[in-house]
C-alpha cells in the first residue's frame, strides 16, 4: 500500500524518477497486474528516440517467445500501439496487420475495433467484413447504441431492411431501458 501511495504522489509532483520507481516495486510485488506492466512497457519506449527503435521493440516484445509471456489484454495493447507507430510513419500495410494482431489477441478490445472499423469502411468496399467488425464492436461493448445503430445503417445500406428493423428495435428497447434505469 505504500508503495501504491508514493506512485499517487510521484504523478501528483511530477516526479517521473519516483514513479518510475514506485511502478517498479508495485510491478515486483504484482506481476500479473496489467496496469503496471504497461506502465513499465510505456516507460521503457518512451526512452527509445527513433519510430524505427520502436518498432522493433514493440516487434521484439510482440514476437514468441516473449509474445507467450504477455496477457492477451497487454499483447493486443502493445499490437495497437505498434500499428498506430505505423500509421505515423504512413506504412498503411503494416497498421493494418497490426491492428489484426492487436483484434485478435484480444477481441473485445474496443479501441482497436474502432480503427479497424474506421479503416475497414473507408479502405474496402465490403460490407459483410464491415459487419463482422461492427458486430465485434457490439459484441465487446452491448450498450454501444452508436455501434449498433452503424449495423442498422449498413443493412439499411445493403438492402437487408428485415436485419435492419430487427436492429432498431433492439436499440429502441435498449434505448427505454437505460432511460428506465
Amino acid at each position: 500500500e505504500i508503495w501504491r501511495q508514493r506512485l499517487e504522489l510521484s504523478f501528483l509532483a511530477e516526479d517521473v524518477k519516483s514513479s518510475q520507481e514506485s511502478v517498479a516495486r508495485l510491478h515486483d510485488l504484482e506481476p500479473d497486474n496489467d496496469v503496471l506492466s504497461l506502465m513499465i512497457f510505456d516507460t521503457y519506449m518512451s526512452k527509445l528516440n527513433t519510430a524505427t527503435e520502436r518498432i522493433e521493440a514493440y516487434q521484439s516484445l510482440l514476437s514468441q517467445p516473449t509474445r507467450e509471456s504477455l496477457s492477451a489484454p497487454i499483447a493486443s495493447r502493445l499490437a495497437l500501439d505498434l500499428a498506430i507507430l505505423h500509421q505515423r510513419v504512413g506504412d498503411h500495410d503494416a497498421y493494418a496487420q497490426w491492428l489484426g494482431e492487436s483484434i485478435a489477441a484480444d477481441p473485445s478490445h474496443r479501441e482497436a475495433l474502432v480503427r479497424a472499423s474506421t479503416f475497414y469502411q473507408d479502405n474496402t468496399d465490403d460490407p459483410i467484413g464491415e459487419a463482422e467488425l461492427l458486430l465485434s464492436m457490439v459484441r465487446a461493448d452491448p450498450a454501444d447504441l452508436q455501434a449498433q445503430v452503424q449495423v442498422g445503417r449498413l443493412l439499411l445500406e445493403n438492402g437487408a431492411y428485415l436485419g435492419a428493423s430487427r436492429i432498431y428495435e433492439i436499440i429502441e428497447r435498449n434505448t427505454i431501458s437505460l432511460m428506465n434505469q
